[in-house]
């Protein structure tokens, strides 16, 4: 006869599957389903994911030190998938021996956003990391106006994701992250405003993926600073440009000419502006181009949707076999 009893399926889980769901909930959470039954009591010992924060209920330093300190200490697995760290008071706590000791558990994805950071040494040699997000109003050694040791070695051999604010304060740094990476294949540059001739030159870099989230600044100098030294790239993504630039150059940058074959401009608000110049610029020179996506800003009124069109319509004729696709509020509209 069988059970009439219900089975337990949460006890079920294998614990691979359960360290998984574990790592996608904040520590504490992790922690308080050791109630749920019997197999799960010592489950969150196995999350292969962390994040910390200054939010409730770590509001108080000492109660976020102790659950941190208990936290690791209890881990049964060796590896880390992901650690998360955010923080609005960053010197209250040791984050530069957690990121040590997170590398040492051979993490492979950084989570970094703290108004200022000073990286410990075994950083610049992390031999597992793949997926790196930095949001830094400064580097520690920035602020002594001095850059990170000549000598210092950065070599990342696996990072393939770098997200990473490019102001003027942190670019240095972010470049020499960049060229340490020999097997970058995407970035994501948020709030560049950094002048080319005040950051040190970008060597060639080997990615696919290039974005540039949000304002460009110092506009089109910027963009082809890192275009140029670009030569394999196949997808790029644009944002509002504050500053405009003469965007007639004599010679395009290579990857233009060659690999790309998708653009995106995530803030396009008129046709006269520096957004569209550089549409027509890439359009005229962009010979693989197969993409091109525009997404138009959210309170653009009717007569300048319709003008927009008929712009985007125009440029058809500079590329036959660029497909273009319009983003607006209605939907999206495939301009053949």
């Amino acid at each position: 006869m069988a059970d009439p009893r219900p089975s337990d399926l949460l006890s079920s889980l294998p614990l691979d599957m359960r360290s998984e769901i574990l790592s996608l909930l904040p520590p504490l959470c992790a922690v308080q389903t050791c109630v749920l039954s019997v197999n799960w009591e010592h489950s969150w010992k196995y999350v292969r994911g962390i994040y910390l924060d200054d939010k409730a209920p770590f509001n108080r330093v000492e109660r976020l030190l102790m659950f941190r300190d208990q936290l690791m200490g209890a881990l049964e697995g060796e590896c880390l998938d992901r650690f998360c760290l955010h923080f609005r008071l960053p010197s209250l706590v040791p984050i530069t021996s957690w990121i040590d000791d997170a590398i040492c558990r051979h993490v492979s994805e950084l989570d970094l956003e703290v108004p200022y950071l000073d990286m410990p040494a075994s950083f610049f040699t992390c031999g597992t990391l793949s997926k790196l997000r930095l949001r830094l109003v400064r580097f520690v050694m920035d602020e002594e106006q001095v850059s990170w040791h000549r000598d210092l070695v950065v070599n990342l051999p696996s990072l393939s994701f770098f997200d990473t604010f490019a102001h003027q304060i942190v670019a240095a740094n972010v470049i020499r992250i960049a060229q340490g990476s020999p097997s970058l294949k995407s970035v994501k540059l948020s709030g560049c405003c950094f002048l080319p001739l005040v950051a040190p030159m970008l060597k060639s870099l080997n990615v696919n993926t290039l974005d540039f989230v949000n304002t460009i600044v110092h506009g089109s100098r910027t963009i082809f600073h890192v275009l140029d030294n670009c030569p394999s790239l196949k997808h790029l993504s644009v944002g509002k440009v504050r500053v405009e630039s003469d965007w007639a150059r004599p010679k395009p940058p290579s990857c233009i000419t060659v690999s790309l074959k998708t653009l995106e401009v995530t803030y396009f608000n008129r046709c006269d502006g520096p957004e569209f110049k550089f549409l027509i610029y890439v359009m005229s020179n962009a010979i693989k181009l197969k993409k091109l996506k525009v997404r138009c800003t959210y309170y653009m009124p009717p007569p300048k949707m319709l003008m927009t069109r008929t712009q985007l319509q125009n440029l058809i004729s500079l590329n036959h076999g660029c497909q273009i696709f319009l983003h607006r509020k209605q939907g999206v509209e495939v301009i053949m």
